[in-house]
């Protein structure tokens, strides 16, 4: 009875790297697979004993095949802006602290918290306001406000 147990929970395991994959279910799976033969041609007897070989053969199976099954199967890995960046691009901030070129030491207020900031063009200073353009790490990248751009905001009640 305990045999099919061992192969059940190694079936279910192996099925479920599906669903939570990492390439870790997968050796666990197979490791209590090995566990149910072993004990099926009688090498194992007991609980205890399936127990501790269960999690060594785990542990071996997964250090030692785990980095060749990753280069085997490759993840899709996939970079870019998310769509909070994207939607933020071109909004309307306040700058706190003068923001410079090439330098983050600048912070502007956006959606209630500040955040560094570096001008595109020359010095933005405190209390102005500047569009959005980018973001790079934690830094937004910020243009200044034309003439025309401010009485634009002011007519549409922009923040």
């Amino acid at each position: 009875m305990i045999t099919l147990v061992w192969l059940i929970v190694g079936l279910v395991l192996i099925v479920g790297e599906a669903v939570i994959p990492g390439l870790v279910a997968v050796f666990l799976g197979v490791a209590a697979v090995l566990v149910a033969g072993l004990r099926y041609v009688g090498l194992i007897d007991g609980l205890i004993a399936s127990v501790f070989a269960w999690m060594g053969l785990s542990v071996g199976l997964t250090l030692s095949l785990r980095g060749f099954a990753r280069r085997l199967l490759p993840a899709e890995i996939s970079r870019g802006q998310i769509n909070e960046q994207i939607s933020a691009l071109g909004a309307l901030v306040d700058v706190l602290v003068d923001v410079r070129e090439d330098e983050t030491s600048g912070r502007i207020r956006y959606q209630g918290t500040t955040w560094p900031a570096t001008s595109t063009v020359g010095i933005i200073p405190k209390g102005a306001r500047a569009r959005l353009i980018a973001r790079e790490n934690l830094a937004w990248i910020v243009e200044p406000l034309g003439a025309l751009d401010e009485g634009l905001a002011e007519q549409n009640g922009d923040e």
